[in-house]
């Protein structure tokens, strides 16, 4: 069994050693890449007005299930990451700006929100959805009771009023922050699956 790689190992070792197929460092890694994508993505909100922190959260997460399956081929740790999360950004702002004076799609975060809020409102507060919001709110649905307590926990704490910050969480149910953002950022990738053969079965059916 590979003995633990030391604290002050740096990306690049613990690239070059999960390549090597330490399981211990691998799981360190991904958890650098995610909170690093969650860092920069965060303080980029502060000074771009079209990246909102629910955008920030989902690229941080988009990152990261990149980085999940790019690791075993990546040769230079710093240049990957460094490229793809301004790549990403790059592409998220021009998306912004072309949706500018058209329908701008809520984000997972935000829908999730509204989910849990009408789940505890009156219900009028859905009155404004459009099918797309309806449709998102019955995927949400699906995957939320699909998903197992600890998650389903998780996301009562982010979609509380006030959000509980993953910090809290972390304190309140005795994990890392860090697990608790991937374990975030894979409830949305699979919503994300799950909207996608939503809306295909939709659009065969010549209903949106």
């Amino acid at each position: 069994m590979p003995s633990e790689p030391p604290a002050d190992a740096t990306p690049v070792d613990l690239l070059n050693q999960a390549q090597a197929g330490d399981g211990q460092a691998r799981d360190r890694l991904l958890g650098w890449a995610y909170v690093t994508a969650h860092s920069y993505y965060r303080k980029k909100s502060d000074v771009e007005s079209a990246l909102t922190l629910a955008d920030a959260e989902d690229l941080a997460s988009a990152f990261y299930l990149e980085f999940t399956k790019a690791w075993p081929r990546i040769r230079v740790v710093y240049n990957y990451t460094r490229r793809m999360l301004k790549n990403n950004l790059r592409r998220h702002l021009i998306r912004a700006r072309t949706r500018h004076g058209r329908e701008v799609l809520l984000s997972h975060s935000e829908l999730l929100y509204r989910f849990e809020a009408q789940l505890a409102a009156a219900p009028a507060t859905g009155s404004e959805w459009n099918d797309r919001d309806w449709l998102r709110h019955r995927v949400i649905g699906r995957v939320i009771k699909a998903a197992d307590e600890q998650t389903r926990e998780l996301v009562r704490f982010r979609c509380a009023d006030p959000a509980m910050t993953y910090g809290e969480i972390a304190q309140r149910v005795g994990t890392s922050e860090a697990a608790l953002r991937m374990r975030m950022a894979r409830f949305y990738e699979t919503v994300r699956k799950v909207h996608a053969l939503a809306s295909h079965h939709t659009s065969e059916h010549g209903y949106s």
